[in-house]
Formats: structure tokens, sequence, C-alpha cells
């Protein structure tokens, strides 16, 4: 079915309902699984087996029903909402019903359980945005402004635990170890069945653009302007699992920076990871905060610097050499076709690559004799340089080199 609005007015004032957009799709399928001979044996051989017997031995049947739902307003103005929701329900008209054999130490179907059976599952997501600029202006000097734009984003996600007693999708069992068994009742099914666990996360961002308008003279009277990228990019991001285990819910802190010199002919990254979490005395992460152990606001795990560059020949590449600019009979197969005297030269066109990268990594190991702290060792694992390029001496000749 086509997205539809189905709280759209016509009064103009945009409302949030205005845009709630809904997507609906169905499948239905019937299929028979099973060796056709046998099934037909056993109807004719079996006085109490029919065809609603091999219908339920044999057959799959089911329909999914797919929905989603999702708008955009404003918030206080400035920040932009968007929710989202997605359904499944699946309908079965039968499913498994287990038993535990203690022999073997696990369970096995005893029974197929004919009936109208609704398996659904759902999950709801929603994020927010919003740009918040501020510009910094200088009365003298080369430097007119510094326009600084922060992009703060947040989006949450959540679905439960279909894996519930309350839905009733799985069977639970015990074995004789005390471990708990779950048993899918409709494994093997057309549209399967919703997993187990629960899941949610909030993730958080927050993107930095630093510019500059540099003031240039052309001459005694006139003035121009000139846009300069300081800080193309400043990212820092992170994550809040709502359903962890283990009580390590804030993810790494990542960070990525991007900028460049030389009118953007040096191009300068950096990414790094660094953990909210402290670290004990034998050097394992533990689910107190760094600051709260006394070893910084955050911890320092990786970090890469890289750096590149491309230069090339300032010859601009020449036209292709045409058959009438050629002149005479020459062909292709011809051993002078491509050095005919004064229309074939050198073109001597080059460029070259260069690529550096650093890596500075931190471990943490156990507490040295007579300290209670862990002991924080900085190492550069590796660096290295990458050079590549190309030369052409002719139209039709080229050499690539890589190290």
């Amino acid at each position: 079915m086509p997205r539809f609005f189905p709280l759209k007015t016509n009064d103009g004032k945009n409302q949030w309902y205005d845009k709630l957009g809904v997507n609906y799709s169905s499948t239905a399928e019937g299929r028979m699984q099973g060796n056709l001979g046998t099934i037909a044996d056993q109807i004719d051989t079996l006085g109490y087996y029919g065809l609603d017997d091999a219908l339920k031995d044999y057959g799959h049947f089911g329909l999914r029903h797919n929905a989603s739902m999702n708008t955009s307003s404003t918030l206080l103005k400035y920040i932009t909402f968007s929710p989202s929701f997605n359904f499944t329900e699946r309908w079965y008209f039968q499913r498994y019903d287990y038993g535990f054999v203690d022999s073997i130490q696990k369970a096995v179907v005893n029974d197929t359980l004919t009936g109208f059976n609704a398996v659904r599952d759902f999950s709801f997501n929603a994020s927010f945005n919003t740009k918040i600029y501020g510009t910094f202006t200088f009365k003298r000097g080369p430097i007119k402004a510094v326009r600084h734009m922060v992009t703060p984003r947040a989006s949450l996600s959540y679905r439960p635990d279909f894996g519930n007693p309350y839905w009733d999708y799985y069977q639970q069992f015990t074995d004789t170890t005390g471990k708990d068994l779950f048993y899918n009742r409709y494994t093997g099914f057309l549209y399967g069945a919703p997993s187990q666990g629960n899941s949610g996360s909030l993730t958080l961002n927050l993107d930095n653009n630093l510019e500059a308008k540099v003031r240039k003279m052309e001459n005694d009277t006139v003035e121009t302007e000139k846009k300069v990228k300081l800080l193309e990019r400043f990212n820092l991001s992170t994550s809040y699992n709502l359903a962890s285990a283990d009580n390590f819910n804030w993810n790494l802190i990542r960070v990525v920076g991007k900028s460049s010199a030389f009118k953007g002919k040096l191009s300068l990254s950096y990414q790094g990871q660094f953990d909210l979490y402290g670290y004990d005395e034998q050097g394992d992460r533990t689910p107190t905060f760094a600051y709260q152990l006394g070893q910084g606001p955050v911890v320092h795990r990786t970090s890469q610097f890289g750096a590149s560059t491309r230069l090339k020949s300032n010859k601009k590449s020449r036209p292709a050499v045409t058959a009438e600019r050629r002149g005479g009979d020459f062909t292709t197969g011809d051993v002078d076709y491509y050095r005919y005297p004064g229309v074939v030269g050198l073109r001597s066109d080059w460029d070259l690559s260069l690529n550096y990268d650093l890596r500075y990594l931190t471990t943490v190991q156990a507490a040295p004799a007579g300290s209670d702290r862990p002991a924080f060792v900085a190492t550069f694992p590796s660096h290295s340089l990458g050079i590549s390029g190309s030369y052409r001496p002719t139209d039709h000749w080229a050499v690539d080199y890589k190290t």
C-alpha cells in the first residue's frame, strides 16, 4: 500500500500530525513440504489419516502484516523531533508444544497444537537534532570573524524482550546443571518469530565546525574577504545501552577530527577512543567511572593521526591527437604511428601522493609492587609512510608506482 497520511488536514497550520505518515503491507503464503507419494500412501492406507491430518503435518500457512509510522515536528522552535514506530504481526494456525526428556537433557516436540496464533513484535525510535551558531567578530587584524557551528544530535531506540513468558512465544526448561533452555514455538514457520532479549540505546553526537573570514587587501583601497575552514569537523559520539547486563552501560567515547592546511593541499585527520570507566589494581575494567577512581575524567585507549597530500605537474593534459592531425597513411599497426615528428611529443604528466599514519595506544597493566593504582603504558605500535603516483611520458604510456 502506498504511503498515506491519515491525519493530514488542509487548514494550513502544518501540525505534527499532518506529517504522520503510515506504510502498510501484508503477505499471505501457503506451502506443503514433504514427499507427495508418502503423503498419498498415508491417506490411502491409514483409515484415520485424512487430508486435514496431512495439512497439519506437512502444511505451512501464514500471513504477515508490516506497518510503520513516522512524523517530524519542531520542539521549542529550534529542535527537530522525529519519532517512528515499527510493527510486525504474523498469523499462524498452529504452534509447537515441547516436552523435556530427562535422558537426553533437552526438549522435543510433543505435539502440534491447532489454533489461531498472533505473533507480534514492535520497536520505537526517536531522534532529536538542532544547530547552534556562534560568531565572533574582530575589528582589527587579518581575521574579520570566526563562526562556530555546533550540531548536537540524540537518538533513542527501544525493543522489548519477546522471550518474556508474557508473550508465550518460547517454552522454558531447566536441565540438571541448572541451565535454562528456551525453545521457540514457531521454529521453521514461514515468517519465524521474534528473537529473545530486549534492546535499547541512547546515542549522543556532537559535531563541530569552525570557519573564519579573513581580510585581504587587493590594493590600498579595495578590501576583499576570504572564507577559511579552520576545523572542517570535530565530532564527539558515544552511546548508552539501556539493556546492558554487565553494568557497562556507557560505550567508548569516539573522537573524530578533520582539517587541512596550505590551501587544502595538506589533509589532517584524527581518530581516538576514550573510556569513561576506570580500571582496578589488576588492570581490569570496572563499572566505576574513572574520575571516581582518581584516573581522570576519561582513560585514553587509542589514537590515530594521519596526514596526506597530493602533488602533480602543472602541465595541462594535451588533447588526443586525431587522425587528421597525424596526416599521411599511418595506421595503428605502423611503427611510426605514435612518434610522428612534430605531432606526438612527450607529455611528461606526473602525480605523487604521500600518506603518513601514526597510531598511539594506551594499555592497562596490573599495579606495580607497593601501589594500588594500575599502570597506564603508552606505546606507539605502528607508524607508516605510503608513497604512490604515476608518470605519463606520452598519451599512451603510463608508469604507476606504490610503496
